[in-house]
């Protein structure tokens, strides 16, 4: 017969596992049902249990609310705007011209080309165009190749 304690362990397990995949469970309805996972959702880790594995206690941590987001404010979100105003590729230069021109950063140039470079090199958010120093949105890319390969052409 089994040690009431080592039943109590086993039983707590039980629960931390079930709780873990009910987490995750109602994080998926809620993006299936249109509702994001916001600030306040904890991202759950949890190992489901195989024949004789051991199941790892679900480790929280809270989600940045703006992961995944370009701040509108930033000298990054204010070229954003610019190149999505303009829908065409731009030089650094002129990014920045239409920046300053909007009133509402004060951006250096060399900050933000470096930023926008590194972000580029990355894949993230902008790309960099054939021109030197001419940058585009990685959506127009996005979006070209969906339109290309619905045509059933090559981009």
């Amino acid at each position: 017969m089994k040690d009431i304690h080592e039943a109590i362990k086993e039983k707590r397990d039980t629960i931390r596992r079930i709780q873990a995949e009910l987490g995750v469970l109602e994080e998926a309805a809620a993006l299936l049902n249109g509702g994001s996972v916001s600030h306040e959702v904890r991202v759950r880790t949890a190992v489901l249990a195989t024949a004789g594995a051991r199941v790892r206690v679900e480790r929280n941590r809270a989600v940045h609310p703006m992961k995944g987001k370009v701040n509108p404010k930033s000298s990054v979100g204010q070229a954003v705007i610019a190149l999505r105003e303009s829908s065409v590729p731009l030089h650094i230069g002129e990014i920045l011209a239409r920046i300053k021109k909007r009133g509402v950063v004060d951006a250096k140039k060399t900050s933000l080309f470096s930023t926008v470079l590194k972000l580029s090199k990355q894949g993230r958010i902008f790309y960099k165009a054939e021109a030197p120093g001419t940058f585009g949105l990685m959506e127009w890319r996005q979006t070209k190749a969906i339109s290309a390969s619905l045509k059933g052409e090559d981009c």
